[in-house]
């Protein structure tokens, strides 16, 4: 029997697609994505990418995630994250607060 997806195939795609993670804060979860490839070595670098706000943060979503698979097979970790109140996070935006 061949297994629907190879683990390399699915290892590519979560560091592509990212894998999701909730960081606590006072405010609420903020919901984010781990870029990181398990089977590779890593530099001591990791980027962060924060996204923009209002409809500019739609229209960046495929870039980022595109940035964030680049940099990943660069050897960079990368991380992307909802700020709270936005996307998937929990809380208030930053201008209600």
């Amino acid at each position: 029997m061949i297994p629907l997806v190879l683990d390399s195939v699915a290892d590519e795609l979560l560091a592509i697609r990212g894998r999701p993670i909730h960081l606590s804060l006072d405010g609420g979860p903020i919901y984010a994505l781990l870029h990181l490839r398990e089977d590779a070595e890593h530099s001591g670098t990791g980027v962060v990418l924060c996204p923009p706000f209002g409809v500019d943060e739609i229209c960046a979503h495929r870039s980022l995630r595109a940035w964030a698979g680049a940099l990943v097979h660069a050897g960079y970790p990368a991380l992307r994250f909802d700020f709270p109140g936005t996307g998937d996070s929990g809380g208030c935006s930053l201008a209600e607060s």
